[in-house]
C-alpha cells in the first residue's frame, strides 16, 4: 500500500469513526420505525460509501480485491462452502452457551409491507455485508497487517467487528467468530468475494 493510498484510507477511516461514534451518542434522537427495518448498520453504510468510495483512488483500491477471478478458482467454492458450515456451528456452540443467560433475547420484527420486506432483505442481506467486509477487512485488517502478523490483525479486527454491533454478549462472542472464520477465508482467497457470500449468507440464513 502506498503512502498516499494510506493516508487517504486514515483520513476517512477518522472521519467513519467520528460518525460512528456521533451516531452512537445521538442515536435515539433518530429512532424511527424505519431506522428498526433497516438496522444501524445501512445507516454507517451510507456514510461508508460517502466517505471512502467517492474518491477514485479509493475506489481502485477495494476494486484490487473485487476481482472475477475469484469465481474462475474452485476451491474459492470451497472455502466458502466450508467457511459458512463452520459459521452455522459457530452460531450453534454460541446459541447452547447462551440457552441459561438471562440477558439473551432474540428480538422478532413483523414486517407486512412488501416494500419494507425488500428493503430489509437488501439492507441485511446484501448491503451490510458489503460494506462491512469491505471496510473490516480491506481497510482494517488489510491495514494491520502492514505492522502486525496476520493472526494478531484478525484478532483485532474481529474485536472492533464485535464492539460494533449494539447486541447482547453471546451475539457478540458470536460476531466474533463469525469474522475470524471470514477473515481466514479473505487470506486464503486473496478476494473480498468471499467473506462478502460467507456473511451474506449467514444473514439470509438468519432471516428465514
Amino acid at each position: 500500500m502506498e503512502k498516499k493510498q494510506q493516508r487517504s484510507i486514515i483520513f476517512c477511516t477518522l472521519q467513519l469513526t467520528i460518525i460512528i461514534f456521533l451516531f452512537i451518542i445521538f442515536r435515539t434522537l433518530f429512532d424511527s420505525m424505519i431506522l428498526d427495518y433497516i438496522g444501524d448498520s445501512a445507516v454507517l453504510g451510507f456514510f461508508f460509501v460517502i466517505i471512502f468510495l467517492s474518491l477514485k483512488n479509493n475506489r481502485a483500491f477495494f476494486s484490487e480485491k473485487l476481482t472475477f477471478d475469484f469465481f474462475r478458482s474452485l476451491k474459492n467454492y470451497i472455502y466458502v462452502f466450508v467457511g459458512y458450515l463452520l459459521v452455522i456451528v459457530s452460531s450453534g456452540l454460541v446459541s447452547y452457551l447462551s440457552v441459561n443467560s438471562q440477558d439473551y433475547e432474540v428480538e422478532i420484527i413483523q414486517i407486512t409491507s412488501i416494500p419494507i420486506i425488500i428493503l430489509f432483505i437488501v439492507a441485511t442481506c446484501i448491503f451490510g455485508p458489503v460494506w462491512e467486509e469491505l471496510f473490516m477487512k480491506r481497510v482494517i485488517l488489510d491495514f494491520s497487517r502492514i505492522y502486525l502478523p496476520f493472526w494478531l490483525g484478525m484478532i483485532i479486527t474481529s474485536l472492533i467487528f464485535a464492539l460494533l454491533h449494539n447486541v447482547p454478549l453471546p451475539q457478540r462472542l458470536f460476531i466474533f467468530m463469525l469474522s475470524v472464520i471470514t477473515c481466514f477465508v479473505y487470506k486464503k482467497t486473496d478476494s473480498l468475494y468471499g467473506p462478502i457470500l460467507i456473511h451474506s449468507l449467514w444473514n439470509f440464513t438468519s432471516l428465514v
